[in-house]
């Protein structure tokens, strides 16, 4: 039975992640936040956890695992007393700046950035990570500035023990095997020189989104076992500004649409997916803040991270068009960089 204490919180929907001051940002750990009942916006609950620089955020059984970025890291929480999370170990990520985290047959995969490292830790029954068992490097490097060396962003099981990752440092997209907790790099989809691979999201028709931070496009792979291939493409950053980066790409459930996140232009771009799999740009809107690092999507609303102004904006969403219908609700929230819905 909750205590009145407990019974006032009320019930948290969603974790963010962000940067503390050990990277340069204001926040102390993983911000706990609610859905108001009557307006559906979003509100801060509290500190759910102390933790430095938690800029990735995954969510796996009853588990929240975390990278701390800066400090080379990845840890590992339970649920606590309502709002907040308890921490339940942790071990070095086992490379240099761990940014993703992906968990595929009873291991946890570290995509680095500082490196290029993609790191294989082993999970025990309870969720606790072990010592890493596996550290996979790469080589290369790529025409942009931000490309002197290997940066690994992202990993994904596609099915079947297939694992692709996505290094933004040498223009690749590294296929593997998962076998018996080993990666084996059985292949490789090449992307066009500067396109800086970040981020993916896996559709039911087994194709695969692939956002481009550094040329903003996004890219639809297609593929099975060691042969994928890049099947569609388009632009989503702004041809007038220079600065746009390429962050987050989410997909809406009935996967008509993807919502890429540009940093620079400061925008949400909008991109039609066909039944074939071919990609056509819809519309942009603004991010509600300064710097979109990531976006979730939650029923009828879209929530952002804004890293640069501090805030989370949640957009409500038309079912038909899939663009907001509306200015969106801002909260403050300190340097976010993850959203991470609960359920």
């Amino acid at each position: 039975m909750m205590t009145p204490e407990e019974a006032a919180v009320p019930e948290v929907s969603m974790w963010a992640g962000g940067y503390t001051a050990d990277a340069g940002g204001s926040g102390v750990g993983i911000t706990a936040l609610a859905v108001d009942p009557i307006t559906g916006d979003l509100a801060v609950v509290g500190t759910a956890v102390e933790t430095p620089s938690p800029s990735f955020l995954l969510a796996h059984g009853d588990m929240v695992y975390a990278v701390g970025e800066a400090a080379d890291r990845v840890e590992a929480f339970r649920h606590g007393p309502v709002g907040s999370l308890q921490w339940a170990g942790g071990q070095p990520s086992g490379g240099s700046g761990p940014c993703h985290l992906h968990v595929v047959n009873g291991v946890l995969l570290t995509a680095h950035y500082g490196d290029g490292t993609v790191a294989v830790h082993p999970l025990s029954g309870d969720g606790t990570l072990g010592e890493a068992t596996q550290l996979l490097t790469a080589e290369g490097s790529g025409p942009r500035p931000q490309q002197d060396g290997p940066h690994a962003h992202a990993t994904l099981h596609v099915g079947g023990g297939i694992v692709l990752s996505a290094d933004l440092g040498t223009d690749t997209v590294h296929v593997h095997a998962l076998h018996d907790g080993r990666l084996d790099r059985i292949g490789a989809v090449a992307l066009p020189a500067g396109t800086g691979p970040r981020h993916m999201a896996l559709l039911s028709s087994g194709r695969v989104l692939l956002v481009g931070e550094l040329d903003g496009t996004l890219h639809a792979l297609e593929g099975q076992g060691a042969t994928w291939r890049v099947a569609w493409s388009t632009v989503c950053a702004s041809e007038t500004d220079a600065r746009d980066s390429a962050a987050e790409v989410q997909v809406s459930a009935d996967e008509r649409l993807a919502y890429v996140g540009l940093r620079g232009s400061d925008r949400i771009a909008v991109v039609g997916i066909a039944v074939d799999g071919a990609l056509t740009p819809v519309a942009a809107f603004d991010c509600g803040g300064a710097t979109p690092r990531h976006h979730a999507i939650v029923d009828d609303r879209l929530h952002v991270a804004n890293q640069g102004s501090g805030t989370v904006a949640s957009f409500r969403l038309d079912p038909a068009t899939g663009l907001p219908t509306a200015a969106p609700a801002v909260i403050a929230v300190p340097t976010p960089t993850y959203l991470l819905p609960i359920g």
